[in-house]
């Protein structure tokens, strides 16, 4: 079976570039090779040294290794195991599955440092080009984590079904990297809930069916297992705080919305409801294979704690 790593390169996913120093770095700093300190320096100067020179004519520029940057960090989030193997889990994370990987918590402690970072000083010698460059814009860097949306949104484009296909590799990929953005969202590194509530209304309330037309068919089963599996790391690792941050509010008159499908990524208590008897209902679904049925049975308990 080919790996992540194989697959990309034949189908041109959004990943670091391997030539480029971040892979091989961030890499390394996960292996335990090379300190957090040393990490987080051979990121920084770089980075801080195309901004605050305005980038000049000099490749590469500020945008480009942001570019590489945050794509290095999402892929190598994509290949880590969200939980470790049940011989090296810590007595916490037996007793609380929404613990993450010893690897993707170091990738989180990467990325909240990146953010403490001093934002590096503005370019004194603003030309036209400067101006234009809309990374410039706000005279912030890492405060903002410039670009991490972005990049977010691109890597997410590579899911299963988009041009891609449902072998197991890819699966696991796609539920490591929801699990990574929804420990991301839950620190407040970066607000992702948008995503946690796309991946909840993608598997429970859109209709999925067998594709036949592609290379591989594709059972709606297979489909109905990976969507929810990607939301289900959604609500094991947010679990009632997604409501708490994204829950209906009322409106100008006072009115709450009520609509089941609102618009956006608005959570209503209708909405709600529908997630926990959809997931009621798949974890008895017999075509369903027992993992996602737990999964299923697990994220319905989650959310019914909050609304019934």
């Amino acid at each position: 079976m080919a790996t992540l790593d194989e697959l990309s390169q034949h189908r041109n996913w959004f990943r670091g570039d391997p030539d480029l120093p971040f892979t091989p770095l961030v890499e390394a700093y996960v292996a335990d090779e090379i300190d957090l300190q040393t990490t987080v320096e051979k990121i920084v100067k770089p980075v801080n040294e195309a901004y605050s020179s305005g980038d000049g004519n000099k490749p590469p520029s500020t945008e480009s290794l942001l570019w590489d940057l945050w794509y290095t960090i999402l892929w190598t989030a994509k290949k880590t195991p969200r939980t470790d193997p049940p011989s090296q889990k810590s007595q916490s994370a037996i007793l609380n599955p929404s613990t993450p990987s010893k690897g993707h918590t170091k990738l989180l402690t990467l990325l909240e440092t990146l953010k403490s970072q001093p934002d590096p000083p503005y370019p004194s010698n603003i030309d036209q080009s400067t101006t234009r460059n809309w990374i410039f814009d706000d005279g912030k860097l890492w405060s903002v984590l410039s670009l991490f949306g972005p990049a977010t949104r691109e890597i997410l484009n590579d899911s299963p079904g988009a041009g891609n296909g449902y072998e197991d590799v890819e699966v696991a990929g796609w539920v490591n990297l929801n699990a990574f953005l929804a420990h991301v969202t839950k620190r407040e590194i970066a607000g992702m809930e948008h995503i946690g509530i796309f991946e909840l209304r993608h598997a429970l309330e859109q209709r999925h069916k067998d594709d036949t037309k592609g290379k591989v068919p594709v059972k709606e089963a297979r489909k109905v297992q990976t969507f929810v599996a990607a939301a289900g790391v959604w609500v094991i690792i947010m679990g009632e705080e997604l409501w708490a941050r994204k829950g209906e509010k009322k409106g100008e008159e006072g009115e709450a919305e009520s609509e089941v499908r609102a618009k956006g990524d608005v959570i209503t208590k209708e909405r709600w409801k529908l997630w926990v008897e959809k997931l009621r209902f798949l974890s008895c679904r017999d075509d369903l294979d027992i993992d996602t049925r737990e999964l299923a049975a697990q994220g319905a308990a989650i959310l019914a704690r909050v609304h019934t």
